[in-house]
């Protein structure tokens, strides 16, 4: 859903869901707002949340030959601002700056069998919840110089950092 981005102030809305044969459930939302200070400038902000719930993934190898499953919750935070300087049709800068967390809990171990099927595994004492963040700029400089010909400078950082929650 989205407002008329010929005003001044636009506002997005996205939301999505989904159910899967195994009753894994996710839900997302994001909310972004936007602001056109001129026809050279734009700015825009969004916020993003999502959470899978019964998500089954893969995890580990157990004596290098049996696969480890798990049944996580996953929970997904994204922070994000982006702004546009438009010089005339045939160059423009832009900033992009993202943080992304996320949280990833297991609830449940599998060991995957040879007929592609999941079966409990209650001996794995393993701690595999996971906290990530990273923080990322990108800034782009692009200029089309001749018709379908596109000189792009860009600039980018990050920070990561990647962690065990640890129980308690």
């Amino acid at each position: 859903l989205s407002t008329d981005y010929r005003k001044t102030f636009a506002l997005d809305l996205k939301l999505s869901g989904y159910i899967s044969e195994w009753n894994n459930i996710g839900l997302w939302g994001t909310i972004a707002p936007r602001i056109r200070m001129s026809d050279h400038f734009l700015f825009v902000y969004s916020l993003s949340y999502g959470s899978d719930l019964n998500d089954r993934g893969y995890v580990s190898l157990i004596n290098n030959d049996s696969i480890l499953f798990g049944k996580r919750n996953i929970r997904v935070i994204t922070n994000s601002f982006a702004g546009t300087y438009v010089f005339n049709n045939k160059s423009y800068l832009s900033l992009n700056i993202r943080h992304y967390w996320s949280t990833v809990n297991y609830r449940e171990y599998f060991l995957l069998a040879d007929n592609g099927e999941l079966n409990v595994y209650t001996s794995y004492s393993g701690n595999n919840d996971i906290n990530y963040n990273i923080f990322t700029i990108d800034m782009t400089y692009s200029w089309n110089f001749a018709p379908g010909s596109f000189i792009n400078v860009m600039w980018k950082n990050n920070i990561t950092k990647s962690e065990n929650i640890l129980n308690s």
